[in-house]
């Protein structure tokens, strides 16, 4: 398996018909204890709307600044269904479209808790080029193989306008 983490620096993210599950650490993150209950929730909320979960469980993760100005980090678990999801329930919300249209990309296969060198690479090629960054990362989970340990993530982060 080769190691090389290649970097594109044009590429775009477009998610449609989105169910948004937002975890903060005011909301606490030990929800993510239960990982696996938390997305089969989420998978059943877009069903019980008569729609049908598609594609990869996608991350998103963002700082944001409260009222103190302290910086907060938000990680929302995004799931797409095949046609709009109406009358979401707290704590879900829901998203037409999220469209990032020039974002600095990389394929990370390798095993999980290896996973942080494809976000420290995007981060270097960004700073060596002087590429300003928003701050908010796309992690899109495509396969996972249980048999030999490794994940499959496509990650993304969105350019800031100079």
């Amino acid at each position: 398996m080769t190691r090389e983490i290649p970097v594109h620096h044009s590429k775009s993210l477009k998610l449609t018909n989105c169910l948004l599950f937002e975890l903060s650490k005011e909301g606490g993150f030990e929800q993510l204890q239960d990982f696996q209950t938390l997305i089969e929730q989420m998978e059943l909320h877009i069903r019980q709307r008569g729609s049908q979960p598609i594609g990869p469980l996608i991350q998103r993760t963002e700082v944001r600044v409260d009222e103190q100005g302290e910086p907060q980090v938000v990680i929302a678990f995004i799931r797409q269904a095949n046609a709009p999801i109406h009358h979401v329930e707290a704590p879900y919300r829901t998203e037409a479209l999220i469209r990032e249209s020039d974002c600095l990309y990389t394929r990370f296969v390798g095993e999980e808790e290896h996973m942080q060198f494809a976000y420290n690479k995007l981060q270097l090629v960004a700073y060596e080029e002087d590429i300003p960054l928003r701050g908010d990362t796309y992690t899109v989970f495509v396969d996972r193989n249980d048999e030999d340990e490794t994940v499959t993530a496509d990650v993304f982060m969105p350019k800031r306008d100079r």
